[in-house]
Order: C-alpha cells, then structure tokens, then sequence
C-alpha cells in the first residue's frame, strides 16, 4: 500500500548501518514526543541485520518453511518421464514473545497469518539420472498473505545399493510473500486504543518479504520389495531474505528495508508409500536448528535474553507418476 502526500519530508535518507536500530528509537521517541507534525514524514533507510536480531529470525523461520526439500531421495527416471504432484506443510502458529521482532523486539508483528503451505510441483526425468523438479506458489491469497515462489531442483542418485541408495540435490527458490505484516486490519480498527493498537497504526500495510535460498541436500532411501520406503536427508542452506516494510502508524510513513544473509542446516525423515506404479504417498518430519536469537524481556526492557531457537514441522506430498 502506498500512502501519498503533498509534502513528504524524509527524515531518514538510505543507509546501511548496524547501529540503525538506535536511530530507529530515537526517530519513535520524537515521534511519540512530537505526537503531530506540520508535513508527512517519511523513513526510507537500508538495514544490515545481525543474525540474532529478532526480525532476521522471523525471515529464517519463514524461509525455512518454503524450502523445497526432497520428500525423498533422487532415484534414475527415464529421460523424458515426469511425475506431478502437490505438496503441503504445517505452519507452526509463533507465541507473542516470537512474533515480537519489530524495532528490534519491541513491537509484535501479525505473523500467525495461516497454518497451512503448499504448492504444486513436477519433476521430470532427465539422461544420466539426473531429474528436475520444479515448484511454484502463485499469488494466491491465503489467510492474509499472498506468495509469489519459483522454486527448483536437480539432482540424481550417486550410489545405489543392494539396501540403500543415496542421492544428492541442488536446489534455490526466488520470489515474494505480502502481507499485513506491520499494520494488519484487527489493528487498524482498533483506532486509538493504546492496548489493541500501541504504535497507532492508522491504515492497513502492505509488506513484501523475500524468501530467496539456494541449497545443497544429502539423502538416503531404504530399498525394499515392500511398498513403503523410509528416507533421510541433510541440507545446508544459504539464505538471502529482505523486508520491505510499507506502513504508515503515528503519522509516519515507513518504507525501511531490512536484510539478512544466513546459513542453516536442515534435517529430514520420512516415509513414502507407493500405492500402486504410478501413485505415491510421502510423509515427511522437518527439523531446523535456527541459531541464536536476542530477545528483549519485554517490549520497553533493554535487558535482552539469548537463546537458540528452531522450526519443527511436518510435510506431504501425494504424487502421481504421468509416465
């Protein structure tokens, strides 16, 4: 959403900055001290976030749901055979003190937008062994938040043995999730009530945060005359997310860009089950170990709290084999 004024005044220009945060209070400090102002202000900065930052933690975990993993290890299709399929995953609902990471853990953002996540996908048979899958979220909107992910992969078996085969995969994704991130519409109704609405958000935002990784995933599958196949996987993945606030709340529009540039592993296990040639079942537990995060004891303390945090979750996919 973009908010419009005659006379804009920006107060902030673009910089990328550790200390940023710190102006961040101080501008909120004004504002609040100030309560009117004679022209609209703008804040238009460029943020560099440390891992532990509570809002690059957010990004991690959001990513971390997004991530195209296996459902599977890569086992030799014949060129020119594809498989299409439609895959879905929990999302965990966060707890107020996760979902409080604006201005560095002070405000609670609406992040428990939707439970669910999921996407069509086809993988298609290639010479050599080698198979790509591709994904894609369209911008649908659901609870609140509209996707927009491209996502792909490739890989092949590297072993297969009489019990086991192993495969690896490479795999990115780019692309966008909006939302009312910031200033959600419960929020905005709630006018002036300092409980409901505490940063006075005066109109309905409009976020854009991109979830763009590239990855490299290990897997191993048990091979058995039986219709059920376990599997099990590691991933390291490199992430490359940016927030794009676009709010307007105290009278201030604010257009900050926040970064993050992290690394995280992630865990797999699971069970397919072939149901007949051509269809499959495939269940899958995922576990992310996602770093250390700083956390204030509350939203006026600057005393803060470290810990590690993850993402658990669970994930399926029913496909079927075209030919």
């Amino acid at each position: 959403m973009h908010f419009k004024s005659p006379k804009p005044v920006r107060i902030v220009k673009p910089l990328t900055t550790f200390a940023s945060p710190i102006w961040l209070s101080i501008g909120l400090a004004l504002w609040l001290i100030a309560g009117t102002a004679t022209a609209q202000t703008v804040i238009d900065l460029t943020e560099d976030l440390d891992s532990d930052r509570p809002e690059a933690w957010s990004m991690r975990y959001f990513t971390s749901i997004s991530l195209l993993s296996g459902l599977g290890s890569p086992e030799a299709m014949t060129p020119g055979s594809w498989e299409i399929g439609f895959e879905g995953g929990w999302v965990p609902s966060l707890s107020e003190t996760e979902r409080r990471v604006g201005f560095d853990g002070r405000k609670t953002e609406d992040l428990n937008k939707t439970s669910v996540f999921g996407r069509p996908r086809v993988t298609i048979g290639l010479p050599k062994k080698f198979s790509l899958t591709l994904a894609y979220a369209p911008p649908v909107e659901v609870g609140g938040v509209k996707p927009n992910l491209i996502s792909a992969a490739i890989g092949r078996p590297f072993h297969v043995g009489d019990s086991w085969r192993f495969g690896w995969r490479l795999y990115g994704q780019t692309g966008t999730i909006k939302g009312d991130f910031t200033c959600d519409s419960d929020t905005v109704a709630a006018g002036n009530d300092p409980q409901r609405n505490p940063f006075r958000c005066e109109a309905v935002s409009n976020d854009e945060v991109s979830v763009d990784y590239a990855s490299f995933e290990i897997s191993t599958a048990r091979r058995s005359e039986s219709p059920f196949e376990p599997h099990f996987s590691v991933a390291v993945n490199f992430l490359d997310t940016e927030f794009q606030v676009n709010a307007l709340y105290f009278g201030v529009i604010d257009r900050t860009l926040q970064r993050a540039d992290d690394t995280t592993v992630s865990l797999t296990a699971g069970l397919s089950y072939r149901a007949t040639d051509k269809w499959r079942l495939t269940g899958e537990l995922f576990y992310s170990p996602l770093g250390d995060v700083s956390r204030r004891d509350s939203p006026t303390s600057n005393t803060f709290t470290s810990g590690s945090e993850e993402l658990f979750n669970v994930r399926g996919m029913i496909s079927y084999r075209v030919r």
